[in-house]
């Protein structure tokens, strides 16, 4: 019976008439984790990995971690993903004067370019986990609904 509604719901991600597919009730897609910004096996801080922290004072922590989501959201699409990352830290360079300003954004430009080229193998892998289903722990069946994943908001 499991092995019948896990197929039930990979024909609806497949499907693609939903980019947010919904599982079978009593199933739900995992919730997925952040682990800031860095590979999953690996975390590195980009603080850490660029010095964007000690030499222009921004941090794209809150950038990374919703990239991460993204990666795990059924049905996204990889290119979304990167576009809203960009985005997200180009806002955050945006509080800076002229000089920092470029200075940001050329690394965020650096960063969003190693996930765009060297991304596909996590994206492909946090796709995979995102899109099967998982029975509902019993103590949670009242109060989880069926379709688990909505569209990020739109980062401030």
């Amino acid at each position: 019976m499991i092995i019948l509604l896990l197929s039930i719901c990979s024909i609806a991600v497949i499907s693609n008439s939903n980019p947010y597919a919904s599982c079978p009730p009593g199933y739900r897609f995992p919730i997925t984790t952040t682990n800031g910004c860095g590979p999953a096996t690996n975390s590195i801080p980009a603080k850490k990995l660029f010095g964007l922290e000690k030499y222009i004072g921004t941090n794209f922590e809150s950038c990374c971690n919703q990239h991460d989501q993204c990666y795990g959201m059924c049905g996204q699409p990889k290119k979304d993903c990167e576009e809203k990352f960009l985005k997200c830290m180009n806002d955050k360079c945006s509080k800076h004067g002229l000089f920092r300003r470029s200075f940001c954004k050329g690394k965020a430009f650096t960063y969003y370019k190693l996930v765009d080229e060297f991304g596909k193998g996590p994206f492909d892998e946090a796709q995979k986990e995102g899109c099967t289903c998982h029975l509902i722990p019993e103590n949670e069946v009242q109060s989880t609904p069926t379709v688990a994943q909505t569209p990020l908001p739109e980062q401030e």
